[in-house]
């Protein structure tokens, strides 16, 4: 997928690089080592496990007075100079048991990671890794005009900007230009809807969200949002306020129905929601609205995720667990948490996850209760209701619902 791209400076860096060791006299001592993961859209979702893989390879790098390089799709390059050739074997397998260390932040075997990792010998190979990085710049440059023109085409953001980390000076900028923005227009709604093969789907409620794809065109074009999850945190929470004020000041009607919020356990303790509390009661029934939580809240805080449940269910409220995958699905259980709803995600590259008898017991045990979320196709709805599933959300149910169309499944 084009956002789950990196920044593309390491690979001009790794270019010089090599270069550079082309033209010097001493080529002989350069090695380098290439791992191929491929795994951009698992490290797209889990930006942390990849920062927990570099970190350990970038100090062994380090150690041996090496340079590490991150390409954009994932992948790692580095070149080290080792005089001593009898060296060069200590290192393979000294680098091999350190990503065998971290197989489940890379959700590989140990064969895969032996097959992934490449060692070049550079006066011999230069010219093959040399290629190989060109091919990825490649790749690289056509996805970067993809994104350039979508981008373009949707009006989201200027086409020539490049995008800079989220750092604490941009997100004071962010909040001062939220003060000004009319979140109105950044709201959206999508259904969650009850589906059976051959029928049309049936809203079941509606979650109320702020597009951050709109968001970033209007106040951040030029700022990559998540690039820091604490500072994306706090963003999410200043947008928190903004939804619920706007709720509270008529932005959906007594005829709306049910809907979800997804907020932070920070703003469900805060004095806002509170307020929020005493005024929602005029706009909906308190048990037809769905707080979502997002699953990395729960374990930031668990002490405060368990005051803040206790907290919802008193008031009427049913809580949502958001963004929970097939392999956490464990952790999750709905009787453990005092939780009412499942949010599940699918991604293609994990399909076989679903084929998991636990997991299958797990959805069967909660039934009605477990939501697939992000169905884009026939291929997550086909998996969700082998699974039991029967409560689906995405653009694949839009368009149904759209179009008036009955949900039809095809083969994964």
């Amino acid at each position: 997928m084009i956002e789950n791209y990196l920044d593309r400076s390491d690979e001009t860096a790794l270019m010089e690089d090599l270069d550079r060791i082309r033209k010097s006299a001493t080529r002989k001592v350069f090695y380098a080592c290439y791992i191929g993961f491929d795994r951009a859209a698992w490290f797209g979702r889990h930006r942390e496990y990849f920062d927990v893989v570099t970190h350990s390879v970038s100090k062994f790098v380090w150690q041996n007075q090496g340079k590490m390089y991150k390409l954009h799709n994932f992948d790692l390059c580095f070149t080290l100079r080792i005089e001593n050739p009898r060296m060069v074997e200590r290192m393979i397998f000294r680098l091999f048991a350190l990503l065998q260390q971290h197989a489940t932040a890379l959700s590989m075997t140990e064969q895969q990671i032996e097959e992934v990792t490449v060692w070049y010998q550079l006066e011999d190979d230069l010219a093959a890794l040399t290629e190989r990085v060109q091919t990825v710049a490649a790749i690289g440059d056509d996805a970067a005009e993809r994104r350039r023109r979508l981008l373009q085409k949707a009006g989201a953001a200027p086409a020539d900007v490049a995008t800079a980390a989220l750092t604490a000076q941009a997100l004071a900028d962010i909040e001062k230009a939220l003060a000004r923005a009319d979140i109105d227009s950044l709201i959206r709604n999508q259904p969650i809807c009850a589906v059976n093969s051959g029928l049309l789907p049936v809203p079941v409620f509606r979650e109320i969200y702020v597009s951050m794809t709109h968001l970033k065109g209007q106040v951040a074009p030029n700022i990559d949002m998540r690039g820091s999850r604490a500072l994306f945190h706090h963003l999410t929470r200043m947008l928190d306020q903004r939804v619920l004020r706007a709720i509270m000041g008529g932005y959906i009607g007594t005829g709306f129905g049910p809907f979800s919020l997804n907020l932070t356990i920070q703003t469900i303790l805060s004095p806002l929601f509170r307020e929020f509390d005493e005024q929602v009661g005029q706009i909906a029934k308190k048990n037809q609205i769905i707080i979502e939580i997002q699953r990395y809240d729960v374990f930031w805080d668990y002490g405060a995720f368990k005051m803040a449940c206790a907290f919802l269910h008193a008031n009427g409220y049913r809580i949502l667990i958001d963004g929970v995958t097939p392999n956490v699905m464990h952790l999750f259980s709905l009787m453990d948490l005092s939780v009412d709803f499942v949010k599940l995600f699918a991604f293609k590259d994990e399909f076989a996850d679903w084929t998991n008898p636990n997991m299958i017991r797990r959805i069967n045990d909660n039934s009605g209760l477990v939501i697939l979320g992000r169905c884009s196709g026939d291929g997550e709805m086909r998996i969700g209701m082998d699974a039991g599933i029967r409560l689906f959300q995405g653009w694949h149910i839009d368009d149904a619902l759209r179009n008036k169309q009955p949900v039809t499944l095809a083969a994964v």
